[in-house]
């Protein structure tokens, strides 16, 4: 579980209920990362988070962006940690697609 910062609620999906959105400023724990393995290439597609869950009726949405989520720097080790545990990619792997998906990095808070 990593604690982390939302940056960005802008364009709600309608399907989702708001009582289930993220809300700007506001510190959450994602649970899990979830990635897809394509043809030479891979994609952060999103994140569980702890105290918010995206319905079954809400499909084909089902994880919130990394984009809209930005972490603590003392806090990347536990991020990377737990997206390698997510996933079978290497930790030069997910640093990668973690630097491309998940772009603010908060110095401090």
């Amino acid at each position: 579980m990593v604690k982390v910062y939302c940056i960005d609620d802008t364009n709600k999906p309608p399907i989702i209920p708001p009582t289930n959105w993220v809300e700007r400023s506001k510190q959450y724990h994602i649970i899990h990362i979830g990635f897809t393995k394509g043809k030479g290439a891979s994609k952060v597609h999103g994140c569980l988070l702890k105290e918010l869950t995206i319905p079954a009726s809400a499909y084909p949405y089902e994880a919130y962006k990394m984009s809209r989520f930005a972490v603590d720097i003392k806090d990347l080790p536990a991020l990377l940690q737990l997206a390698m545990d997510c996933t079978q990619l290497s930790e030069l792997d997910v640093s990668t697609l973690l630097q491309e998906e998940l772009l603010e990095v908060i110095h401090e808070h």
